[in-house]
């Protein structure tokens, strides 16, 4: 006797159903007798199967192919999760081995942006052996450095701090179009020395990042750093001279000025001693000094310990772990 209603449901088949000898009423019911009834996970209705496994060891936190491998699920699996949205989001992100960038998802199959990714990553591969340093992404450094942009950090910031090129990081950030915030007064201690002092506000802001930086708590006032920059080097009376008359302070035995000219390549100190005073100068081979700008005021005081620690600082990576941890 010829059905006349759906085997799942019990709806009434149409007269075109009846004449093709259909047996459910729409692929809906078939898939539900065929693959199981829909049940409801995280929010969405799937199946379950290949599909759903691989979504909860997803979830988990194992990789695609690690969570493919452990369910078992082949290819067609795999298609049907990526290309149906509300599914693909469960997945993590596929980017390139070599460079870091996303990889679209209509390409299952592929580790690699490009040919160029493909060539480097087998260069690796054939002299990783070796001992030559391999140009693979460091993930954890990657999403690192996508999560400091988006907060306010800038490209150059990040690249010091995580000392990667910093042409790698923009290839990061920009290829994955990540809006970068105003930014956060807790990224600050990341920035180099020079960067946070050039943002201070105030003579007692500036004092107090240095002192920060270089580890020195103690009461500040033992070394005066003039702002006002001097052009040439200056006779020993022009120092003494804008101390007494211009600064108005008043000297003591041990008192220390310290001066720096307009290139910020060379600082020179002057010493009250008794009546007396002594002059020191260091000169910078390379780079410029660390210096209040003539905005916080006519002087600014910290202690010995900060002040050593400002003519030795160098502004390069190898400064960043003295004051900000590793990711």
């Amino acid at each position: 006797m010829e059905d006349k209603v759906c085997r799942r449901c019990g709806r009434e088949l149409t007269q075109v159903q009846r004449r093709r000898h259909a047996q459910y009423c729409s692929r809906s019911c078939f898939h539900d007798v065929l693959f199981g009834e829909k049940v409801e996970w995280n929010g969405i209705w799937i199946r379950p199967g290949q599909a759903l496994e691989v979504l909860k060891l997803c979830n988990k936190g194992l990789s695609e192919s690690e969570a493919c491998k452990a369910a078992g699920a082949d290819f067609n699996a795999m298609q049907h999760i990526r290309n149906t949205p509300e599914l693909a989001v469960f997945l993590p992100e596929r980017v390139c081995l070599f460079c870091g960038k996303s990889l679209p998802w209509d390409h299952l199959a592929r580790k690699y942006c490009s040919k160029s990714c493909k060539r480097k990553a087998k260069y690796d591969r054939q002299h990783i052996a070796e001992g030559r340093e391999t140009h693979r992404v460091d993930q954890a450094k990657r999403n690192r450095a996508i999560e400091l942009f988006a907060r306010g950090l800038d490209s150059g910031a990040i690249s010091r701090y995580l000392d990667v090129p910093v042409h790698r990081i923009k290839n990061w950030v920009y290829a994955n179009s990540i809006k970068r915030s105003s930014g956060s007064p807790e990224l600050m201690s990341l920035l180099p020395l020079k960067y946070r002092l050039d943002r201070a506000e105030s003579a007692t802001e500036w004092r107090n990042i240095l002192h920060e930086v270089s580890k020195s708590f103690g009461a500040p006032g033992l070394v005066t750093l003039v702002t006002e920059t001097l052009h040439g080097g200056g006779a020993p009376g022009r120092y003494a001279s804008i101390v007494l008359e211009k600064l108005k302070q008043d000297v003591v035995e041990g008192a220390s000025f310290a001066f720096c000219n307009v290139l910020r390549n060379a600082i020179t100190v002057i010493e009250w001693k008794d009546e007396n005073f002594h002059l020191a100068r260091t000169l910078k081979s390379s780079g410029t000094f660390a210096w209040p700008g003539e905005h916080l005021g006519d002087f600014v005081k910290v202690t010995k310990d900060a002040f050593s620690y400002l003519l030795t600082y160098q502004k390069s990576a190898k400064n960043i772990d003295a004051y900000a941890g590793k990711p």
